[in-house]
């Protein structure tokens, strides 16, 4: 037998397996109802026509992985916090809960995120605390979650950092190298990397973490147009997942020490030539450029508005950071508005309400 028909046997197996499991879950399972006949069909044609270098780099559908991945009882776990989450969530928006698990293509954002939302989501009904998912704001933008902790109403925003676009494209640029020399290895910088690349860097995952902050916070940095509220404790739970990505890297501890510093501050770090400027003012003036180029706003509301913009954060009460969904670190935000701010053993009631990382998210 030759290595192409060993490798085409081994995934015609796995089909097979991943079939097995799908009729195994039930008509009941959302995650059998997204792994649909056209997924297993579209699998197969792929490896009955696929070489065997294809074989090897082939890109599978999430929902196809995670049916392979995961064991039984991963999957029966996710299938009851799916269903309680849709249980609990206004009817126009129940088919929203589980559509990621249909994510095709390289959106890992997308994937994780569906994964993240419905964790967090079910980890707050199981708590027995009294909880309403998708909360609509007077601003007609709406958070995640608004649940009472301690005798007292706090607000959620999940938000994920995964694989950025750049990352992804040099990786797919080198499997398609790997296609033809199996023992070409990834270096970066390499030359898989484009031209000025912004990555590998500790520096530019701050940038994006302002990104993901701000859209919650001050969307198109409009003040308001945030998706917290004005007059009670909102806290941002952040999920790093996928390759390469940490709760623990550096840069994502001095985004946090930028978000809840006091800001607005009077004047910037002096940054020497060729070092990236990563303080949260300098991402809002580069961020301002941007919409106002897109003539979202323009320079005369920037200058009168910078100051909101920058102190959008003290909204804030805190931030709870995870690995996938284990705890990785939390921090209080002692420059909140006194609306907003919480106190110790309120974070540590929330740490220990999200202490249980999920079977089903890894």
């Amino acid at each position: 037998m030759t290595a192409e028909h060993r490798i085409r046997d081994y995934h015609l197996a796995e089909l097979e397996r991943a079939t097995q499991v799908r009729t195994l879950l039930g008509p009941g399972s959302h995650v059998g109802h997204a792994l649909t006949n056209d997924v297993l069909d579209s699998v197969k044609r792929r490896i009955e026509s696929s070489s065997e270098s294809d074989l090897t780099y082939e890109f599978w559908p999430f929902i196809y992985c995670f049916v392979l991945s995961r064991s039984t009882d991963a999957i029966v776990e996710f299938d009851a916090d799916a269903g309680l989450v849709i249980s609990r969530t206004p009817a126009s928006r129940r088919n929203s809960v589980t559509s990621f698990l249909s994510t095709s293509g390289p959106r890992t954002g997308v994937w994780y995120g569906g994964l993240f939302e419905v964790w967090a989501k079910a980890t707050f009904l199981k708590a027995g605390t009294e909880v309403h998912l998708d909360v609509t704001l007077p601003n007609g933008r709406d958070h995640d979650i608004s649940a009472l902790v301690a005798g007292r109403r706090f607000h959620f925003e999940c938000t994920v950092l995964t694989e950025d676009d750049e990352s992804r494209e040099v990786w797919d640029r080198f499997m398609e190298y790997k296609r033809v020399d199996p023992e070409k290895v990834l270096v970066r910088p390499g030359p898989f990397c484009p031209p000025n690349a912004k990555g590998p860097s500790p520096y530019y995952l701050p940038l994006r973490l302002y990104a993901k902050a701000y859209d919650k916070l001050s969307k198109d940095l409009n003040p308001e147009k945030s998706q917290f509220s004005d007059d009670e404790p909102n806290i941002l739970l952040t999920c790093f997942a996928g390759p390469h990505m940490s709760a623990t890297d550096p840069g994502a501890n001095w985004a946090i020490e930028e978000l809840l510093a006091n800001n607005p501050r009077m004047a910037r770090t002096v940054v020497p030539e060729s070092f990236t400027d990563i303080s949260l003012d300098a991402w809002a003036d580069f961020r301002a450029g941007e919409l106002i180029s897109q003539r979202k706003i323009t320079v005369d509301w920037y200058c009168e508005n910078s100051n909101a913009v920058l102190s959008a954060p003290r909204r804030l009460g805190g931030i709870l950071m995870f690995d996938e969904t284990r705890l990785a670190g939390a921090r209080v935000n002692y420059n909140a508005r006194n609306e907003c701010a919480i106190r110790h053993s309120e974070m540590a009631e929330l740490e220990r309400l999200l202490s249980t990382p999920a079977s089903y998210f890894r």
